[in-house]
């Protein structure tokens, strides 16, 4: 039995950013407090325990009319201009933790735009960094289920999701075009995506991947995906180590650890490191503390 981590796997630079910025705030007497979150900080349902172990809120937008004091933070996913106003307009402090690599794509989306251009936007619905995009911007949204938008210019540009699949993205760029769109392709994947994807898909010999991460996650989701349709191997997604107690691993040869850009490493290293050591000795049991989650 052959035990493999990905590299790279696991937490990002924007990711580790917001985590940072949260606990520099938690640490600074100089912030008001409470700390408030606006949704959840990172895709990561341990990292968000963690936090509220930390007296942090997680709050809905509708909460906001109830807070009196204390600060505000913004995901790492984007938020939409309508709720931070709505926050400034009550007088509350916030703070952006939004991914510097979302930055990036609204100011792509906001620069074609201003030149004229439809915006296609590739995205998931209902996630919070389409949500902030649609919300915010006159955009066309299609999804990979769904290519259909009413053509309103005659210069079209295709943004995507940050953490959408790179492969996906040029396949629906292929059929846009074969429909006779003339289309500029504006590739807005993040690198940390990216490079986690072609880790799996760089992956020889291998008949299992484990994709260690939350199923709110959508880089998560997109690492499984990969694995099974673009290097047809077969995929599981785990939350930690207690989950595959329900698989057989047995039957497998070659194993591939990988994980998404939002699972704490403490995780991804007992996994790797449990299966290394005590392969099929079920029950497998987690003996991470909270305080882990948030250590990289």
């Amino acid at each position: 039995m052959i035990i493999k981590k990905a590299n790279p796997c696991g937490f990002c630079s924007g990711v580790k950013g917001a985590i940072t910025k949260v606990i520099n705030l938690i640490e600074d007497p100089n912030i008001e407090k409470p700390l408030y979150i606006l949704g959840y900080l990172v895709h990561n349902r341990f990292i968000n325990d963690a936090l509220k172990a930390k007296d942090i809120k997680i709050i809905t937008e509708e909460d906001i009319f109830q807070i009196k004091k204390g600060t505000i933070v913004l995901t790492a996913h984007g938020t939409p201009n309508k709720t931070i106003d709505l926050i400034k307009s009550l007088n509350l402090n916030l703070v952006d933790a939004t991914c510097p690599k979302v930055k990036h794509i609204h100011k792509q989306i906001e620069k074609y735009l201003e030149d004229n251009y439809q915006v296609l936007f590739l995205g998931v619905k209902n996630h919070p960094e389409t949500n902030a995009i649609i919300s915010n911007y006159n955009v066309s949204l299609i999804t990979l289920d769904d290519l259909s938008f009413p053509k309103e210019k005659s210069k079209l540009v295709l943004i995507s999701q940050s953490t959408l699949s790179y492969l996906d993205y040029q396949d629906v760029y292929k059929k846009l075009t074969a429909l006779g769109h003339k289309i500029i392709e504006a590739e807005t994947i993040c690198n940390a995506t990216y490079e986690r994807q072609k880790a799996v898909i760089d992956a020889k010999d291998v008949d299992l991947v484990i994709v260690v991460g939350d199923p709110l996650s959508n880089n998560t989701k997109m690492l499984v995906l990969v694995a099974k349709k673009y290097n047809n191997i077969n995929s599981i997604r785990i939350e930690n180590i207690e989950d595959l107690n329900n698989y057989d691993l047995s039957k497998y040869k070659n194993i591939l650890v990988t994980a998404g850009a939002s699972t704490p490493s403490a995780i991804i290293n007992e996994v790797f490191d449990i299966l290394q050591t005590k392969f099929n000795q079920k029950p497998y049991k987690s003996l991470l503390k909270l305080e882990d989650y948030l250590k990289f």
